[in-house]
């Protein structure tokens, strides 16, 4: 349970929230949207899933296509070593209805099967929960849609995610490793690739004929 302190003084000083770690959010965010919506013809008005499908999901890059591209993907049960329906939600995403809306659409994959695609029958289960189909494959939130998960987002609690923002990534510099002469104690750095070529450095002080050792 993830105990946060409030700063706002209309919201009380301490407030408990069930979810720590994003896949514990996810998970349960799934579970939800399975009982409220997909299995429930009051939310769905197409066809109605009771069974939940084995799966996991997570919040990682999606491992096809571009990073900044893709926001979700789902791999279907039979390339995963268990038999297990494979979500991802980007990390790039931190709008929390952007996230129900990516994780609904992954979950459509998953009752659908993988191997449907975006075609008709994927169109007419996003429309059904509420949401909106643009074609190829992409999807928005629905006023049915998010008037239904209000109340599933007040019982989750904040999503416990920030942004990852690819464009401040920074290049990783060398790392220069400290090596030392055995026989005068000349300190100096060199890269692992030397150090992997030849373990045992000349010094390079040209009045030295010891060798060095990264210490």
């Amino acid at each position: 349970m993830n105990l946060l302190t409030h700063e706002n003084a209309n919201l009380p000083r301490l407030a408990y929230f069930p979810h720590d770690t994003r896949e514990s959010w996810l998970s349960a965010l799934v579970r939800e949207l399975h009982e409220h919506i997909f299995s429930n013809p009051e939310n769905n008005h197409g066809r109605v899933f009771e069974k939940l499908p084995k799966h996991r999901i997570a919040c990682s890059f999606p491992g096809g296509g571009s990073a900044r591209a893709r926001i979700g993907e789902c791999w279907d049960p039979v390339a995963s070593a268990d038999g297990t329906t494979e979500m991802i939600v980007s990390p790039v995403q931190d709008d929390v209805m952007g996230v129900v809306e990516t994780v609904a659409h992954e979950m459509c994959h998953m009752y659908l099967g993988c191997a449907v695609g975006h075609r008709a029958p994927f169109k007419r289960l996003i429309i059904a929960i509420g949401n909106e189909y643009h074609g190829k494959g992409y999807t928005s939130v629905g006023e049915r849609f998010a008037a239904t998960v209000q109340p599933i987002l007040a019982k989750l609690g904040p999503y416990p995610h920030a942004k990852i923002n690819l464009r401040n990534k920074k290049k990783q510099t060398t790392r220069m490793i400290k090596a030392e002469c055995d026989t005068c104690g000349f300190v100096f750095r060199t890269t692992g690739k030397w150090l992997e070529q030849a373990p045992e450095l000349r010094c390079p002080d040209v009045n030295c004929d010891g060798t060095a050792h990264a210490g």
